[in-house]
């Protein structure tokens, strides 16, 4: 995240660790000392310009609070374990002392800034269905917005004083689509969400309500892709009926390799559709009826990998396609 009037910009990694940089002109250059925040992968963080308070979340489940001292990081304290199953979102107002963290287990927490440490505000645990994984706040009309894996953004109006939220509006569940990440523009009241589908959704943000007002798709939906996939049932089926349905059945894959790669962990089912390309070859240039049966495992094996990641709906049906 950058603040331009200070030029500095503070980023998180995959190493666990927060950093921040000076932006010079045609130049980036690393200032103060690289802090070792999280243990695995530091999954989000938020960088409040106007107090110049830092939020950074892990997979290790800790919520911290920095304050910028210069080119400098200053730990204020951690929440440990507050998200066990890993924490994916946090927003800092340095003005009300508030941070607002979210995470895997679907749970909306919020916490004091004082003394050097960060202290249960409060929790709202059953806030969404999935793992939440984007928070966006418009601190001048305390809103926050969550959106999660289960399809859903909910608007959340929050008590400066006990830091309770109360639930204001949300989306409609037929426009329901996991989702990745979001972004809120305070000035327009429009909201910006991405989606596993590769489609992004304007949302208009208003008293009580949350209306969608766009929906951009991609060009060549993984739907669309996987759905094609078709192995013939006979083996009579010419070389270059085999050609094709290698085609079909490697884009298939591609599709399942795109759609993993926004869940947790993608590795397995990368390998798997991998593994389902390699099968499919085997089609070439004839096709029996082991052959079939071995890309068939193939599918139940990448089904039965989706059966433990977020969400698994997808991958599954994704799968069972092929």
């Amino acid at each position: 995240q950058f603040d331009a009037p200070s030029k500095v910009v503070v980023s998180a990694g995959i190493d666990g660790s927060v950093k921040a940089w000076k932006l010079q002109i045609a130049a980036i250059d690393a200032v103060g000392s690289p802090v070792q925040a999280h243990n695995g992968w530091s999954r989000a963080m938020y960088f409040d310009t106007t107090s110049e308070y830092v939020g950074s979340c892990g997979d290790d489940g800790h919520v911290k609070a920095w304050k910028l001292e210069g080119h400098d990081l200053i730990d204020l304290g951690t929440a440990i374990n507050a998200h066990p199953d890993g924490a994916r979102g946090v927003m800092v107002s340095g003005k009300e002392g508030l941070v607002f963290s979210c995470g895997d287990d679907g749970v909306i927490k919020a916490w004091n800034m004082q003394d050097w440490k960060i202290t249960p505000a409060s929790c709202n645990s059953d806030a969404h269905n999935s793992a939440i994984f984007s928070l966006q706040y418009d601190a001048k009309k305390q809103l926050l917005l969550s959106s999660s894996m289960d399809g859903g953004i909910k608007v959340w109006q929050v008590n400066p004083k006990t830091a309770e939220l109360k639930l204001s509006a949300e989306s409609a569940d037929s426009d329901r689509c996991p989702i990745l990440t979001m972004k809120y523009s305070p000035k327009a009241e429009v909201a910006f969400s991405a989606g596993i589908d590769g489609s992004i959704r304007a949302w208009k943000v208003e008293a009580q309500r949350l209306l969608q007002t766009q929906k951009n798709e991609p060009e060549s939906p993984i739907g669309e892709d996987v759905a094609s996939a078709q192995i013939p049932a006979d083996n009579s089926s010419s070389s270059q009926g085999s050609t094709d349905t290698f085609a079909s059945v490697t884009s298939a894959a591609e599709s399942l390799k795109s759609r993993a790669a926004g869940m947790l962990p993608s590795t397995s089912v990368s390998d798997a559709a991998s593994h389902v390309k390699t099968k499919a070859s085997e089609l070439l240039p004839s096709q029996t009826g082991e052959t079939l049966a071995s890309v068939a495992d193939a599918a139940e094996s990448l089904k039965s990998r989706a059966a433990g990641m977020l969400p698994s709906t997808s991958v599954s049906d994704a799968a069972s396609h092929v």
